[in-house]
């Protein structure tokens, strides 16, 4: 029997694709994007640690404020790569393999481990090279 007026509904409804097509990105969009948010935000603070290296470099010597400069410019990058590696091992270990928030999370931290590659190679090349004797 049917009813003029209910929506027809198939005797057999398709099994639903689950959570995984549901959901969004999540952690793992968060994560890509403060990856992103990386390498413009050393552009933001050299201005910044321009005035700070200005302000706290003596003429002659040392006043052991030279961390200062180094600090200010590496605030926001560290802050927004902590951020990103955070986000991306949430979405990793909270959502399945096949979800979009997985890869996202996935990318975000490939994303921040090359970012961090390329920042930290050339300080550990100057400590090698200026070890050797």
């Amino acid at each position: 029997m049917s009813i003029p007026c209910a929506p027809k509904v198939p005797d057999h409804p398709r099994p639903s694709r689950g959570r995984a097509a549901s959901e969004g990105t999540g952690e793992g969009g968060a994560s890509v994007v403060f990856g992103a948010l990386v390498l413009p935000s050393m552009l933001l603070t050299i201005v910044p640690s321009m005035l700070a290296m200005l302000f706290t470099r003596p003429d002659t010597g040392s006043n052991g404020l030279e961390w200062v400069a180094a600090a200010v410019f590496w605030s926001l990058p560290t802050f927004f790569g902590l951020l990103a590696a955070l986000f991306g091992i949430l979405a990793v270990r909270r959502h399945q393999r096949d979800t979009s928030a997985w890869s996202a999370g996935v990318a975000g931290l490939w994303l921040v481990g090359t970012q961090a590659a390329f920042v930290l190679l050339p300080g550990a090349i100057h400590v090698v090279v200026t070890a050797l004797p």
